[in-house]
Protein backbone atom coordinates (compact mmCIF):
# COMPACT_ATOMS: atom_id res chain seq x y z
CA UNK A 1 0.00 0.00 0.00
CA UNK A 2 1.27 3.27 -0.67
CA UNK A 3 2.37 5.37 1.73
CA UNK A 4 -0.40 8.33 3.13
CA UNK A 5 2.07 10.99 2.46
CA UNK A 6 3.11 9.77 -0.81
CA UNK A 7 -0.48 9.59 -1.90
CA UNK A 8 -1.06 13.10 -0.79
CA UNK A 9 1.66 14.48 -2.63
CA UNK A 10 1.58 12.97 -5.66
CA UNK A 11 -1.70 14.02 -6.11
CA UNK A 12 0.08 17.31 -7.82
CA UNK A 13 3.67 16.84 -8.51
CA UNK A 14 4.24 12.90 -9.97
CA UNK A 15 7.22 11.79 -7.84
CA UNK A 16 10.41 9.73 -9.13
CA UNK A 17 11.57 6.49 -7.88
CA UNK A 18 14.12 7.61 -5.84
CA UNK A 19 12.03 10.72 -4.65
CA UNK A 20 9.35 8.25 -3.08
CA UNK A 21 12.18 6.02 -1.36
CA UNK A 22 13.58 9.30 0.20
CA UNK A 23 10.09 10.17 1.44
CA UNK A 24 9.63 6.90 2.95
CA UNK A 25 13.14 6.49 4.72
CA UNK A 26 12.56 9.94 6.36
CA UNK A 27 8.77 8.41 7.53
CA UNK A 28 9.63 5.28 8.06
CA UNK A 29 10.55 6.01 12.01
CA UNK A 30 6.96 6.75 13.79
CA UNK A 31 5.74 6.78 16.86
CA UNK A 32 2.42 6.10 18.36
CA UNK A 33 0.00 8.62 20.32
CA UNK A 34 -3.06 7.90 21.89
CA UNK A 35 -6.24 10.01 21.02
CA UNK A 36 -6.76 13.16 22.87
CA UNK A 37 -3.09 13.96 23.15
CA UNK A 38 -1.18 16.75 22.75
CA UNK A 39 1.78 15.97 20.18
CA UNK A 40 3.58 19.37 19.51
CA UNK A 41 2.13 21.97 22.34
CA UNK A 42 2.16 25.70 21.40
CA UNK A 43 5.16 26.92 23.24
CA UNK A 44 7.32 23.84 22.36
CA UNK A 45 10.25 24.54 19.40
CA UNK A 46 9.37 22.59 16.30
CA UNK A 47 11.75 19.53 15.75
CA UNK A 48 10.93 19.18 12.24
CA UNK A 49 7.81 18.23 10.21
CA UNK A 50 5.06 16.42 11.72
CA UNK A 51 3.71 14.01 9.38
CA UNK A 52 0.44 11.99 10.39
CA UNK A 53 0.57 8.62 8.75
CA UNK A 54 -2.74 7.23 10.31
CA UNK A 55 -5.18 8.61 12.05
CA UNK A 56 -6.70 11.79 12.60
CA UNK A 57 -5.11 15.02 14.26
CA UNK A 58 -6.11 19.18 14.33
CA UNK A 59 -3.81 22.40 15.02
CA UNK A 60 -5.34 24.45 17.68
CA UNK A 61 -4.24 27.65 19.62
CA UNK A 62 -5.96 27.95 23.17
CA UNK A 63 -6.47 32.10 24.28
CA UNK A 64 -6.01 33.34 27.63
CA UNK A 65 -9.93 32.55 28.97
CA UNK A 66 -8.60 28.74 28.49
CA UNK A 67 -11.07 28.67 25.08
CA UNK A 68 -9.57 27.41 22.23
CA UNK A 69 -9.72 27.68 18.32
CA UNK A 70 -9.27 24.41 16.12
CA UNK A 71 -7.09 26.31 12.59
CA UNK A 72 -7.11 22.96 10.49
CA UNK A 73 -6.86 19.09 10.56
CA UNK A 74 -4.43 16.53 10.02
CA UNK A 75 -5.70 13.69 7.68
CA UNK A 76 -3.57 10.77 7.01
CA UNK A 77 -0.98 12.26 4.78
CA UNK A 78 -0.81 15.15 5.66
CA UNK A 79 1.74 17.29 7.68
CA UNK A 80 2.40 20.32 9.86
CA UNK A 81 3.32 23.74 8.13
CA UNK A 82 6.11 23.60 6.31
CA UNK A 83 7.37 27.50 6.36
CA UNK A 84 6.70 27.61 10.00
CA UNK A 85 9.60 24.59 10.53
CA UNK A 86 12.41 25.88 7.64
CA UNK A 87 11.39 29.50 9.17
CA UNK A 88 11.55 28.35 12.90
CA UNK A 89 8.07 30.44 13.53
CA UNK A 90 5.42 30.21 15.94
CA UNK A 91 3.10 27.60 15.24
CA UNK A 92 0.08 26.21 16.16
CA UNK A 93 -0.04 23.20 18.67
CA UNK A 94 -1.11 19.88 17.40
CA UNK A 95 -2.60 17.44 19.30
CA UNK A 96 -4.36 13.89 17.74
CA UNK A 97 -8.02 13.60 18.11
CA UNK A 98 -8.05 10.02 17.10
CA UNK A 99 -5.17 7.37 17.85
CA UNK A 100 -2.47 8.56 15.35
CA UNK A 101 1.03 6.83 14.11
CA UNK A 102 3.12 10.32 13.44
CA UNK A 103 6.79 10.57 11.76
CA UNK A 104 8.80 13.60 12.12
CA UNK A 105 11.15 14.70 9.82
CA UNK A 106 13.89 16.45 11.51
CA UNK A 107 14.97 20.46 10.44
CA UNK A 108 18.38 19.11 8.66
CA UNK A 109 16.84 16.40 6.60
CA UNK A 110 13.91 18.02 5.76
CA UNK A 111 15.99 20.77 4.14
CA UNK A 112 18.59 17.63 2.19
CA UNK A 113 15.41 16.54 0.96
CA UNK A 114 14.51 19.97 -1.03
CA UNK A 115 18.06 20.10 -2.18
CA UNK A 116 18.75 16.84 -2.94
CA UNK A 117 15.24 16.14 -4.50
CA UNK A 118 13.56 18.97 -6.14
CA UNK A 119 10.28 16.94 -7.22
CA UNK A 120 9.67 15.94 -3.84
CA UNK A 121 10.62 19.67 -2.22
CA UNK A 122 8.06 20.81 -5.18
CA UNK A 123 5.35 18.85 -3.83
CA UNK A 124 5.92 19.65 -0.24
CA UNK A 125 5.48 23.71 -1.08
CA UNK A 126 2.36 22.69 -3.06
CA UNK A 127 0.74 21.00 0.39
CA UNK A 128 2.05 24.10 2.14
CA UNK A 129 0.06 26.26 -0.50
CA UNK A 130 -3.39 23.93 -0.31
CA UNK A 131 -2.82 24.20 3.62
CA UNK A 132 -2.78 28.33 3.02
CA UNK A 133 -5.96 28.01 0.46
CA UNK A 134 -7.82 25.30 3.41
CA UNK A 135 -7.17 28.19 6.21
CA UNK A 136 -8.29 30.82 3.37
CA UNK A 137 -11.47 29.08 3.35
CA UNK A 138 -11.93 28.53 6.58
CA UNK A 139 -11.84 32.18 7.13
CA UNK A 140 -14.59 33.04 4.76
CA UNK A 141 -16.28 29.83 6.15
CA UNK A 142 -16.48 30.91 9.52
CA UNK A 143 -16.98 35.20 8.44
CA UNK A 144 -19.63 35.07 6.12
CA UNK A 145 -21.66 31.59 6.33
CA UNK A 146 -25.53 30.87 8.22
CA UNK A 147 -24.14 27.79 10.88
CA UNK A 148 -26.25 25.41 8.77
CA UNK A 149 -23.69 26.19 5.60
CA UNK A 150 -20.43 26.27 8.25
CA UNK A 151 -21.33 22.96 9.19
CA UNK A 152 -22.07 21.63 5.71
CA UNK A 153 -19.08 23.26 4.46
CA UNK A 154 -16.93 21.23 6.19
CA UNK A 155 -17.92 17.69 5.71
CA UNK A 156 -17.71 18.52 2.49
CA UNK A 157 -14.06 19.43 2.33
CA UNK A 158 -12.81 16.75 5.09
CA UNK A 159 -15.21 13.96 2.98
CA UNK A 160 -13.25 14.95 0.24
CA UNK A 161 -10.32 15.37 1.19
CA UNK A 162 -10.48 11.21 2.90
CA UNK A 163 -11.64 10.35 -0.60
CA UNK A 164 -8.57 11.85 -1.78
CA UNK A 165 -6.41 9.29 0.41
CA UNK A 166 -8.83 6.33 0.32
CA UNK A 167 -10.13 6.94 3.56
CA UNK A 168 -13.63 7.36 3.14
CA UNK A 169 -16.22 4.42 2.11
CA UNK A 170 -18.23 6.22 -0.73
CA UNK A 171 -20.24 9.09 1.45
CA UNK A 172 -19.91 7.89 4.57
CA UNK A 173 -16.26 8.16 6.39
CA UNK A 174 -15.20 8.34 10.15
CA UNK A 175 -14.94 11.48 11.83
CA UNK A 176 -13.70 11.48 15.43
CA UNK A 177 -14.94 14.68 16.64
CA UNK A 178 -17.11 15.88 18.84
CA UNK A 179 -19.74 18.97 19.16
CA UNK A 180 -17.43 20.55 21.05
CA UNK A 181 -14.65 19.87 18.31
CA UNK A 182 -16.89 21.15 15.72
CA UNK A 183 -17.83 24.19 17.67
CA UNK A 184 -14.28 25.06 18.28
CA UNK A 185 -13.12 24.88 14.67
CA UNK A 186 -16.69 27.06 13.77
CA UNK A 187 -17.09 29.32 16.16
CA UNK A 188 -20.20 28.64 17.28
CA UNK A 189 -21.47 27.02 20.72
CA UNK A 190 -22.20 23.40 21.14
CA UNK A 191 -25.72 23.85 22.04
CA UNK A 192 -25.42 25.73 18.14
CA UNK A 193 -23.88 22.67 16.53
CA UNK A 194 -26.00 20.42 17.92
CA UNK A 195 -28.97 22.50 16.98
CA UNK A 196 -27.71 22.64 13.25
CA UNK A 197 -26.91 18.98 13.18
CA UNK A 198 -30.62 18.16 14.04
CA UNK A 199 -31.75 20.49 11.44
CA UNK A 200 -29.33 19.42 8.30
CA UNK A 201 -30.33 15.74 9.44
CA UNK A 202 -34.18 16.57 9.16
CA UNK A 203 -33.15 18.50 6.13
CA UNK A 204 -32.06 15.08 4.54
CA UNK A 205 -28.74 16.64 3.46
CA UNK A 206 -26.55 14.74 6.21
CA UNK A 207 -26.39 12.26 9.27
CA UNK A 208 -23.75 12.51 11.91
CA UNK A 209 -23.52 9.74 14.64
CA UNK A 210 -21.11 8.81 17.25
CA UNK A 211 -18.28 9.83 14.79
CA UNK A 212 -19.54 8.42 11.51
CA UNK A 213 -20.54 11.27 8.98
CA UNK A 214 -23.16 9.95 5.99
CA UNK A 215 -23.94 12.01 3.22
CA UNK A 216 -27.08 10.46 1.22
CA UNK A 217 -25.86 12.84 -1.16
CA UNK A 218 -22.80 14.50 -1.46
CA UNK A 219 -23.47 16.82 -4.73
CA UNK A 220 -26.67 18.06 -3.38
CA UNK A 221 -24.70 18.80 0.41
CA UNK A 222 -22.36 20.85 -1.87
CA UNK A 223 -24.69 22.77 -3.74
CA UNK A 224 -26.02 23.75 -0.22
CA UNK A 225 -22.67 24.40 0.86
CA UNK A 226 -21.22 26.14 -2.00
CA UNK A 227 -18.48 24.04 -1.80
CA UNK A 228 -16.32 23.60 -4.54
CA UNK A 229 -13.22 21.44 -4.65
CA UNK A 230 -11.20 23.38 -6.10
CA UNK A 231 -8.89 25.22 -3.28
CA UNK A 232 -7.95 21.93 -1.97
CA UNK A 233 -5.29 21.84 -5.31
CA UNK A 234 -2.66 24.74 -5.66
CA UNK A 235 -2.62 23.95 -9.58
CA UNK A 236 -1.35 26.59 -11.19
CA UNK A 237 1.16 27.60 -8.71
CA UNK A 238 1.71 23.65 -8.82
CA UNK A 239 2.41 24.00 -12.65
CA UNK A 240 5.33 26.87 -11.81
CA UNK A 241 7.24 24.99 -9.15
CA UNK A 242 7.06 21.83 -11.36
CA UNK A 243 8.63 23.73 -13.81
CA UNK A 244 11.13 25.45 -11.79
CA UNK A 245 12.06 21.44 -9.90
CA UNK A 246 12.19 19.92 -13.32
CA UNK A 247 14.82 22.93 -14.90
CA UNK A 248 16.97 22.02 -11.36
CA UNK A 249 16.92 18.15 -12.12
CA UNK A 250 18.25 19.13 -15.12
CA UNK A 251 20.96 21.28 -14.51
CA UNK A 252 21.45 18.69 -11.84
CA UNK A 253 22.12 15.76 -14.65
CA UNK A 254 24.19 18.44 -16.81
CA UNK A 255 26.61 19.02 -14.43
CA UNK A 256 29.86 17.85 -14.10
CA UNK A 257 30.91 15.00 -11.99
Amino acid sequence: MTHPFITRLERTIPLSGPDRDAIERLTATTRTVPARQVILGEDEPARGLCVVVQGFACCFSHLRDGGRQITGFLLPGDCSSLPAVLLGARHAGIASLAPCLVATVGREALADLLLRHPLAGCALWSAALTQEQILREWIVNIGARSADRRVAHLFSELLTRLRQVGRSAGDRCVLPLTQEDLADTLGLSTVHVNRTLQALRGSGLLRFNRGVLTVPDSRQLESFAGFTPDYLEARVATEILLACAKRDVAEADRAPR
